[in-house]
């Protein structure tokens, strides 16, 4: 069918709407086309989890993430166990680097975690129940966040805590913190995280919020209490949304779209922090397993990216190549690499691309 050549009313129509774009921050680099772009246009961050080595090494995934991305998050060069493997020996020389290239390419950096249970170095667990074990878990928080006062501007305090099924108080995770110091701790580290560096927005982070099975629900009910009492307590500003999706699980949007009203409720900006779409219940034929992704990644985020409390969305890496979900205990069972990201291997735009694409462009623009 031939195509009628637009007339002039929908000519500077067009031309408008690539001015607008191009005042948008970052835009001088990104093409109106971009995940950037359409996350600009609604006042929204985009971006992703990356590593230095990633971004030295893969020029392709580079120019992918400058091209697509307006905010970073680093993967693993801020945790603890990166930082000091050796007490009182710190290693930043990952964490600088990130920091310079987000700082140099106009990027958001997220601080990526002060305080998790996962990865402290070996020799904190036994060190914390010490004389002086709260000073040692301070001190970190404070070297740490402190070392980039005013050039990161949202922190991820406290990682994971919430965890009922360890039957504590709180429903917090038994974790070395909690054994040593009790449920104060997080308290504790939000606010030597709020003196070290006052300029950056805090957050608390967590997993398994979004399916309408039990576990999540409880973990839903589980979370409010904490971050209220932060909240009152002027701790906490945010809540990252680890969106680890999982095609089959079920998904009610009314009931999401409620939950995330009642963090809006307390306060609290929102960010969807960690996002990928694992695809293992899924069959091992390439197209469909990536039309279901797709499908199943554009259902959620309409209805995520719609509460206008979600500031944002950080992909847990940008590239299949890239993806946790390939590792020997998440791997799936038939053995077909994972694709559960928005670039292929090749850095070829896959129909998750065009979901999240599709849902940026669906979102609300955001009050400034």
């Amino acid at each position: 069918m031939t195509q009628r050549e637009p007339n002039r009313r929908e000519t500077l129509l067009g031309l408008a709407a690539v001015g607008a774009t191009a005042c948008l921050p970052g835009a001088a680099t990104a093409d109106i086309d971009s995940l950037k772009a359409r996350a600009e246009r609604k006042g929204l961050l985009f971006g992703c989890a990356v590593t230095s080595r990633e971004l030295r090494s893969e020029p392709a995934l580079r120019e992918a993430v400058l091209r697509d991305c307006n905010a970073l998050v680093a993967t693993n060069e801020m945790k603890w166990g990166v930082i000091e493997p050796a007490r009182g020996r710190r290693v930043y020389a990952g964490a600088d680097w990130l920091v310079d290239f987000a700082t140099e390419h106009r990027l958001t950096m997220r601080g990526h975690t002060a305080v998790w249970h996962q990865n402290p170095p070996l020799w904190v667990p036994n060190a914390l129940r010490e004389p002086g074990g709260r000073a040692l878990l301070e001190e970190h928080v404070r070297a740490v966040v402190g070392r980039y006062r005013g050039r990161i501007a949202q922190w991820d305090v406290v990682n994971e805590a919430i965890f009922h099924k360890d039957r504590q108080p709180g429903a917090l995770r038994n974790s070395p913190f909690l054994q040593a110091f009790g449920e104060g701790y997080i308290a504790d580290a939000f606010r030597v995280a709020r003196e070290a560096d006052p300029t950056a927005k805090l957050y608390y982070n967590d997993f398994a919020f979004e399916s309408s099975e039990v576990s999540h629900e409880e973990r839903r009910r589980d979370v409010l209490p904490l971050l209220e009492s932060l909240r009152r307590q002027n701790l906490v500003d945010g809540i990252g949304l680890q969106a680890h999706l999982q095609v089959g699980d079920p998904f009610d949007p009314r009931r999401y779209r409620r939950f995330l009203s009642d963090l809006a409720d307390i306060g609290l900006d929102i960010m969807l922090t960690e996002f990928d779409v694992a695809d293992r219940r899924l069959e091992a034929d390439t197209a469909a397993r990536d039309r279901k992704v797709a499908d199943y990644a554009r259902a959620y985020l309409d209805v995520a990216l719609d509460e206008s409390a979600v500031k944002g969305l950080l992909t847990w890496g940008l590239s299949d190549r890239n993806t946790w979900l390939n590792a020997d205990q998440w791997r799936r069972k038939d053995g077909v690499p994972a694709r559960p990201l928005p670039y292929d291997d090749a850095m070829d735009r896959k129909p998750l691309w065009h979901a999240i694409a599709g849902s940026l462009d669906a979102a609300p623009v955001r009050k400034a």
